[in-house]
């Protein structure tokens, strides 16, 4: 999709972007356009900041940084490109473009909200590439996700205002000056403070962050809809989904409860209660609703607030600490823990589904002349799941200084969402297997299959593999095959 083609997200003073449409500009569905008034305020925030550093010694202008703060620094482009070179010192494979689009969405949020002192120049400048598909080539790692996301922020910006780097254009890598020319850009010069004041921010974090939201909001509605699917092919007690569920005072819950007191049992169980993993859906998934829902307003707010530092409010500079990534790390903690509770439940529901007096078929879902039937893809569920709750340490945990112990409160919340998306990665394929199971269910009983997974014994890995592809949008496996599977892997 060109840009010509695409929506437009346009940024004003008065909304913020939706997770949604974070998204939508981060897979290069829309256009990211920054309103005049926004710009207004950019120009307003440097003339301020101008002002103070006649008047008092402002950090990051014409000052060392970090623990050499109290050094003096030449004044002048020199210098600033020097910043940004030394920054970009991240590692690891390339970040996918999405990744890349959703930052620089963000950054262009943050940025041009009236507290980073940078002239609209820069902003017009990132905006213009953005639009023109121009996607610097950014490290995976490097950010600790406390002094802002620097390394790959100067990854990404000293491309695009100083060409520099490298980048990727209508599929081809190129150098980034060679990119900023076949777009009608060039470099440009930065002025005293403006290097600092554009790499000290939050948006990588809040990227990260907001696809493993988005991601896990995306994976709960599906889940409902393949344990529906599952629901209605085995029989259940509706009356676990009845006003009994929704009396608790969880919106989530009650939520939950309404979409599957929808469905319809295939036929009237002999069993009173049911398994937890089929009963406790409602409690379980509307409680990682809430976490997810607490969670999108932490990455909203976040892309819509200033992040630098020092920072413009009330008419003058401040020094505090805005460039740190909590918001953005919590809420991507909070994702994992949420996600990993529905994939629990559904490895469970997974195992049940291979009961006989449960599926009302035979046990292993076996036919006549098997040899395990569908047992190996429980085997391979349960891998799944060892692997997402052996990544469920906290990595806001891990609280390692920097810079000779000054910064030494870094909450590493781009781990922290790439362990989100990689738990996000898992839940995809056990909702196929359950997905799968359900299918197989439904043929046996000679059930219509409204989901189209049409599995077989035969071939039970491709059967997995179809179904993914079936039940999840390609968006949502864009993001994750991106990050979520191990680095190497191929996708099935």
């Amino acid at each position: 999709m060109t840009s010509a083609d695409s929506a437009v997200l346009k940024l004003t003073s008065a909304s913020c972007p939706s997770l949604d449409e974070i998204v939508s500009a981060a897979l290069g569905e829309s256009r990211v356009i920054v309103g005049s008034d926004l710009k207004e305020k950019t120009a307003e925030a440097r003339r301020l900041y101008l002002k103070e550093a006649e008047a008092r010694p402002l950090y990051g202008y014409c000052t060392g940084l970090g623990a050499l703060q109290g050094e003096k620094a030449p004044c002048g482009p020199g210098y600033e490109d020097r910043i940004l070179d030394e920054h970009a010192a991240g590692i690891g494979p390339w970040a996918p473009p999405w990744l890349v689009r959703g930052f620089l969405a963000i950054w262009l949020s943050q940025a041009s909200r009236g507290g980073h002192p940078l002239r609209p120049l820069l902003v017009e400048q990132v905006e213009e590439a953005l639009a023109a598909g121009l996607i610097p080539l950014v490290p995976l790692y490097g950010s600790v996700g406390a002094s802002g996301d620097l390394a790959p922020s100067s990854h990404a910006l000293r491309c695009i205002l100083r060409g520099r780097g490298e980048a990727l254009l209508g599929g081809e890598r190129l150098p980034c000056r060679e990119a900023l020319a076949r777009v009608g850009l060039g470099p440009v010069d930065l002025e005293a403070g403006e290097a600092l004041a554009a790499i000290n921010n939050t948006a990588w974090s809040t990227a990260l962050a907001g696809a493993a939201v988005w991601s896990g909001l995306t994976l709960l509605e599906t889940g409902l809809r393949v344990a529906g699917y599952a629901l209605e092919a085995i029989g259940f007690n509706p009356e676990e989904f009845g006003l009994g569920a929704q009396a608790k005072l969880h919106e989530g819950q009650a939520r939950v409860a309404r979409k599957l007191g929808a469905l319809r049992p295939r036929e009237r169980p002999e069993r009173l209660q049911d398994p937890y993993s089929m009963r406790c859906i409602p409690q379980v998934y509307g409680a990682s609703l809430e976490a997810l829902e607490w969670a999108r307003g932490l990455v909203e707010r976040e892309a819509c607030s200033p992040t630098t530092n020092p920072v413009i409010a009330g008419g003058r500079a401040w020094h505090t600490c805005n460039f740190n990534t909590i918001y953005a790390g919590l809420a991507a903690e909070a994702s994992a823990l949420a996600l990993v509770q529905v994939a629990n439940i559904t490895l469970y529901r997974i195992e049940r589904l291979l009961e006989a007096r449960i599926n009302g078929v035979s046990d292993f879902l076996a036919a006549p002349g098997s040899s395990v039937g569908a047992m190996i893809l429980q085997y391979t569920a349960a891998s799944l799941a060892a692997e997402a709750r052996s990544l469920m340490h906290p990595r806001l945990a891990e609280w390692i200084p920097t810079s000779l112990g000054h910064e030494d409160a870094n909450p590493m919340s781009p781990n922290a969402a790439l362990r989100a998306l990689r738990v996000a990665w898992i839940l995809s394929w056990l909702q196929a297997i359950e997905a799968v199971m359900a299918s197989l269910i439904r043929a046996r009983k000679g059930l219509p299959d409204p989901l189209g997974v049409n599995a077989s014994l035969e071939d039970p890995s491709g059967s997995a593999a179809r179904a993914r592809r079936a039940i999840h949008s390609g968006r949502l496996l864009i993001i994750l095959d991106s990050l979520g599977q191990p680095r190497g892997a191929a996708v099935a």
